[in-house]
């Protein structure tokens, strides 16, 4: 499963708007908001290492 590049770009115009040095900074501090994130992350996972 690739990353979205549409949320790449979200990400990197979120951070800008805010005024963050680095999208790291902003990912760190509101992923929180998005838990339905982690859930796809876990499944990229188990496709990624199951299908071997």
């Amino acid at each position: 499963m690739a990353p979205d590049p549409k949320l790449a770009m979200a990400n990197a115009i979120v951070s800008e708007r805010l005024g963050h040095s680095s999208i790291g900074i902003t990912l760190d501090t509101y992923s929180h908001v998005l838990p339905s994130m982690q859930g796809e992350a876990v499944k990229a996972f188990d496709q990624l290492f199951l299908s071997r």
